[in-house]
């Protein structure tokens, strides 16, 4: 009889071994899940880059500092290098005096041969618009109006005008 009650005493307190580890299995399946999932959205977001990054077959672009911290690239190299030296080096590894970086998130561009800035800032490429650039600065920066801006770059303007 006394067997009879400790069955019906833990029938009626739903004890079941198996939930002791419910909280446990649920962690461990919840954490498989999201990584699962960071992994998934990882790999779709590498394939679109590679689609949005793809250039005309005669357009040849620089090299580019490899890293293997995504969105960070190369911010923690430069704080322990110099630019000078982050540029030297970089340039003679990839053998090109022109390359890019990612930092922070961003594709930079490095010129390590002063003769190679007006090859690339005279080209007709709508990225490395300087005059967009100036009128950027003079406006945002300097606190210039747009259209002052624009005077100033077409001469029409003088500087001392704000």
């Amino acid at each position: 009889m006394e067997n009879s009650t400790a069955y019906s005493s833990s029938i009626m307190s739903n004890e079941n071994p198996s939930t002791e580890n419910q909280p446990l299995l649920s962690f461990i399946f919840t954490t498989i899940a999201s990584i699962l999932l960071l992994h998934q959205i990882w790999i779709l977001t590498q394939k679109f880059k590679k689609q949005q990054t793809k250039a005309a077959p005669s357009v040849i672009t620089p090299p580019h500092v490899r890293t293997f911290i995504p969105h960070i690239g190369s911010a923690l190299e430069l704080r322990t290098k110099t630019i000078l030296d982050f540029i030297r080096g970089h340039a003679a590894a990839l053998n090109s005096p022109i390359f890019t970086a990612t930092i922070m998130g961003k594709k930079c561009v490095f010129l390590a041969d002063s003769r190679m800035v007006p090859m690339v800032f005279s080209s007709r490429n709508d990225a490395l618009d300087s005059d967009a650039l100036q009128i950027h600065v003079l406006s945002n920066v300097l606190g210039y109006k747009h259209q002052d801006a624009v005077d100033i770059l077409d001469r029409t303007l003088p500087i001392s005008h704000r």
